[in-house]
């Protein structure tokens, strides 16, 4: 008996496509999210999406391959739960626990000619080469003449991935020296000697967007992390107080790796770093160049919420915020959102996201809601005074401009120095230029005209007076912002950072 034909394959092919379009929306009118535990994407509520109509012959299978991903925004929001929280704390703790800066304090005086050729050959237009010969030569972290010398080491004021690049890289060639990796190993045990691979270890160092599973994590921190310290015990970050995450950047790193077929026929992701994440994420950018270099056609907007993310950052550390938490509301007179740690922050969003790695495909968006007044106003008076006051000691503290050799050499060390290249970008921002990769849904004030800027260095004494004394006039003194309705005051929003159930007693344990 012949085969009737369906009645759909017999329209046209654009009128067949139309109904697959109009099909593929039902119930996925938001788009699609990543269930990161499952590995899956749903529909915006958390529901299977539904491709039976693909499964009906091979014709609209084939018709309707990619379709879905080409159609819908995928959306990926940080990602929270207890079985990856132990995971997260540790893999934080592989990079804020291990100090670079200490490394090559420690290392680069021990490196023979031969290998400071060799990275002078790879860096020698930076500013690193210049740090990296005095500490050769002099071993600047030792000079107790600058307060803020360890900044002249540990960023130089170039972006921080950048640094952490260029760190172990120096670090890797370092250790291929036999006496410099006897250096590195020799107030360990004999079995963290026979482990030990610095390849790998600085390997991991410059890619914090690569969250690993409990095993992956295990087997690197077997391999580069000391075996006498407990903090590398995986067990142990089971009762760390903080509420560790993976960043939606990760956790679109882990989709894409993971469906290297379809990730052809994406055209649009949205990643909402909607909290806190651990290790680094202002970087884990970075790791999704590789897919846009893929494919040409994928645009990827990363929203970061300056209230719920970005400016929790500006504490010490997490047990610090666990007691402004725990102190209830004296925590509202005492702990503010203090405008000494704000610009840095804000401005290493921005630097990270304007590397020239990073394609125009692949965009930043500052987000000042629910109360994007109150963000104007420090955007207005702090950020944009302190990218003047970055301009003003820049221009300052130069050779031609007769300035003492220490201080143009320590400029990048001190805090009023942000990042170089971020007033240029915090310009393009407020100018609202096209083009850029980086916008707000703020007003983010108006630069500071040449005048202004002047007037800062004049106030200052210019070049006769030093980069610790132009610190010391920068600094606000406790100076701070508080939230404004819908938001709750600031300490409360440090909750986010403390998992629940947290007590005084159990900090104090």
């Amino acid at each position: 008996m012949a085969l009737r034909q369906s009645s759909l394959l017999a329209l046209p092919g654009e009128l067949r496509n139309r109904i697959y379009c109009d099909y593929l929306f039902i119930g996925a009118e938001d788009g699609y999210i990543y269930d990161y535990e499952a590995g899956k994407l749903r529909t915006a509520d958390m529901q299977p999406i539904d491709l039976n109509l693909m499964y009906t012959c091979r014709l609209i299978a084939a018709e309707m391959r990619g379709l879905a991903l080409r159609l819908h925004t995928i959306t990926f929001s940080t990602v929270f739960s207890e079985q990856l929280r132990p995971i997260a704390s540790l893999w934080d703790e592989v990079f804020v626990g291990h100090y670079l800066s200490s490394d090559l304090d420690e290392y680069v005086p021990l490196m023979k000619d031969e290998m400071a050729e060799e990275v002078r050959r790879r860096y020698g237009q930076t500013h690193f080469y210049t740090t990296f010969c005095r500490m050769r030569a002099e071993g600047i972290a030792r000079d107790v003449h600058y307060d803020h010398l360890h900044q002249a080491i540990c960023g130089f004021g170039e972006p921080p991935s950048v640094f952490r690049d260029i760190a172990c890289d120096v670090l890797q060639l370092a250790s291929t020296d036999p006496a410099i990796h006897a250096a590195m190993m020799n107030w360990e045990t004999k079995e963290f000697r026979r482990k030990w691979n610095p390849s790998v270890w600085y390997s991991t160092l410059r890619a914090p967007w690569k969250f690993p599973t409990g095993p992956e994590l295990a087997r690197i921190v077997d391999q580069g992390a000391s075996s006498t310290i407990k903090r590398w015990d995986i067990n142990l970050h089971a009762d760390d107080v903080g509420m560790y995450r993976v960043s939606a950047a990760s956790a679109a790193i882990r989709f894409l790796s993971s469906v290297p077929g379809a990730r052809q026929h994406l055209r649009k992701i949205v990643l909402h770093e909607d909290h806190v994440a651990a290790a680094h994420p202002e970087c884990h950018v970075r790791g999704l160049v590789p897919f846009c270099h893929e494919n040409p056609a994928l645009r990827i907007e990363r929203r970061v919420s300056l209230w719920r993310n970005l400016f929790l950052l500006c504490r010490d550390s997490e047990i610090n915020t666990a007691y402004e938490v725990l102190f209830g509301d004296a925590c509202e007179r005492l702990f503010p959102l203090l405008a000494d740690t704000i610009t840095r922050r804000v401005a290493m969003w921005m630097v990270e996201a304007a590397l020239p790695e990073i394609p125009d495909a692949i965009t930043l968006v500052l987000d000042g809601d629910p109360i994007p007044e109150r963000t104007a106003l420090i955007f207005d008076e702090v950020v944009q005074r302190d990218a003047a006051w970055q301009t003003a000691l820049d221009r300052t503290f130069t050779p031609e401009a007769g300035a003492h050799p220490h201080d143009v050499f320590y400029k990048r060390g001190v805090p009023p120095f942000q990042f170089v290249g971020f007033p240029e970008l915090l310009r393009d921002l407020s100018e609202r230029r096209q083009g850029g990769r980086i916008s707000c849904n703020f007003d983010p004030g108006r630069t500071w005209d040449e005048g202004r800027v002047a007037a800062v260095a004049e106030a200052n004494g210019g070049r006769d007076r030093d980069v610790t004394a132009w610190t010391q006039a920068w600094e606000r003194e406790g100076e701070g912002y508080e939230t404004a309705p819908p938001l709750p005051p600031f300490h409360r929003l440090l909750e986010d950072l403390v998992k629940p159930g947290t007590t005084l007693e159990s900090l104090e344990a």
